[in-house]
């Protein structure tokens, strides 16, 4: 029974679903759907717009970044080009200066009075003098070349061309009037030969008539090659600066009259050493008073020249009169001179004896090797004991080259040792000689223990590090290894001075004095 109402139930069921519900249904489906259909479209589209507008956002994100990095650039190349253009502006108004200062420059051949206001900023060598002479506002400085009178009043802040004759000599001066009728500024001199060869340039800086500082170059005593240049600084009663001497033969001459001289043919120095081959003889830095080198300070310093360009001697010290006058132990001198035997000329008593010596240093060298033989032996004896005792390395061989090398180094010291046994009032030389052998020269007598002191004393310079050798400890072994080859090259290097003193044993007598003289040993 149940069975045949469920049937029924479902009979009834599906008849009236697609009766009702089928049609419904399909009425309703059909209206939703449409609807929703219409809305994907939209959807899609409102989704697309927003990605792409999040893409927009990141590619405006990523240039916005560019562009700042890019702007980060180009405000360094604005503040590159703003530096720069200062630097240009700079230049521009200097050359506006310039040609302010050239515009319209008189040509006048001056009066006696006007020959007294060029004073010494016309003077290439600038000793010293004052550049401001006394004038009124009337008084005549000079004349044009059509006769007409020009007072200081005229000249003031206007740029003159001076030319005169002074020592056999052609000048042209350029320099500008200040309101109190002295020159001011910059003013240049060129002066030349009667015919016509350049003898000088002098570029001066001066306030109210007084030079300040100056550069100049002349040929030194009309001398047809040699060039004195000097940049200085001056002061109440010195200049203070730099001195060269060039070499350099020229023999242009001027390419223009007196009549015709325009503002570009003067000569500035720098141009015209850059135009010709000048070659540096000497540098002087210090003091100079009366156009020599003179400096109290202690402090000069002179470089020389060979023809080669390379420096053959250094003076350091006091200078009187062009020469370095000085005594004193901050006083030093370094020459290169292949001829040493000149060092070695004191004054020699006419009854000394010349000692039985090696004519060559080669030959006392090879003759002195006894002596070396038993550093020598001395010194790989030490290494030896040491390790022996240690029971194990006490070295590392490549730290011996380091002592090796600071050994070389102390060579110099080897040589100043032999120097001070020597009385304060003897000049010592201290020096290389070729290949590489240090020497100390000196020619005076000594008594023969302070000769033997002389000989003996740079043994101290391996006999300290051999004694630390001994105690240093066995494990350290780089110090250990430098000691041994300060050590060795220390007590190994004056084994030509224990030559001499074994000479000196077996041949002079008691009581006699021992000197070097040239290539010789003598006893008086």
């Amino acid at each position: 029974m149940a069975k045949k109402h469920q049937q029924n139930r479902k009979r009834i069921g599906d008849k009236n679903r697609k009766r009702i519900g089928d049609k419904n249904w399909k009425r309703i489906g059909d209206k939703n759907w449409n609807k929703y259909i219409g809305i994907i479209p939209i959807v899609f589209s409102v989704i697309s717009f927003i990605w792409m507008l999040s893409l927009r956002f990141t590619d405006d994100e990523i240039m916005i970044k560019s562009l700042q990095k890019d702007n980060d650039n180009l405000s360094e190349k604005v503040e590159a080009l703003n530096s720069e253009y200062k630097e240009v502006n700079n230049s521009i108004e200097d050359i506006n200066k310039q040609i302010s200062f050239l515009k319209g420059a008189l040509h006048i051949y001056p009066t006696e009075d006007g020959l007294k206001m060029v004073g010494s900023a016309s003077n290439q060598s600038n000793n010293g003098t004052d550049a401001r002479p006394s004038v009124s506002r009337t008084t005549v400085i000079g004349r044009d070349d059509k006769g007409n009178n020009y007072i200081a009043e005229d000249l003031i802040n206007k740029t003159i061309i001076m030319e005169y004759e002074d020592d056999d000599k052609e000048v042209y001066f350029l320099g500008r009037y200040n309101e109190n009728y002295h020159w001011q500024g910059f003013c240049l001199t060129n002066s030349y030969f009667m015919d016509g060869r350049l003898f000088g340039i002098c570029e001066s800086n001066l306030h109210d008539g007084q030079i300040k500082d100056y550069v100049s170059l002349y040929r030194e005593n009309g001398n047809e090659s040699e060039w004195t240049y000097t940049d200085r600084t001056r002061h109440k009663d010195k200049n203070s600066g730099i001195s060269k001497s060039y070499f350099c033969d020229i023999t242009d001459v001027k390419n223009f009259t007196e009549t015709d001289i325009r503002i570009t043919d003067f000569i500035l120095i720098d141009d015209y050493i850059k135009d010709y081959n000048f070659q540096l003889r000497k540098y002087y830095i210090g003091d100079t008073s009366g156009g020599r080198y003179n400096d109290n300070t202690g402090n000069a310093t002179l470089f020389e020249f060979s023809d080669n360009g390379t420096v053959y001697e250094i003076l350091h010290g006091k200078f009187v009169n062009g020469d370095r006058v000085d005594s004193s132990n901050s006083a030093w001198r370094i020459k290169y001179d292949e001829d040493i035997q000149k060092y070695q000329k004191g004054k020699l008593d006419s009854k000394a004896e010349k000692m039985k010596m090696p004519k060559s240093s080669k030959e006392q060298m090879i003759k002195a090797l006894p002596f070396l033989i038993p550093v020598i032996i001395v010194m790989f004896l030490a290494m030896f004991i040491k390790t022996y005792i240690a029971k194990d390395i006490v070295i590392k061989g490549w730290a011996i080259f380091i002592g090796l090398f600071i050994g070389f180094v102390l060579l110099f010291v080897h040589e100043f040792l032999h120097a001070i046994v020597y009385p304060k009032k003897v000049t010592k030389y201290i020096g290389i000689v070729k290949p590489f052998t240090a020497v100390a020269l000196a020619s005076y007598p000594l008594s023969k223990k302070r000769f033997i002191l002389m000989c003996l004393l740079p043994y101290i310079l391996g006999i300290i590090p051999f004694i630390c050798f001994i105690i240093s400890p066995s494990n350290n072994l780089i110090l250990n290894a430098i000691l041994w080859g300060m050590a060795f090259l220390g007590m190994a290097s004056p084994y030509p001075d224990a030559y001499n003193v074994y000479q000196v044993i077996k041949q002079v007598p008691k009581g006699k004095k021992v000197q070097f003289y040239e290539d010789d040993t003598y006893y008086i």
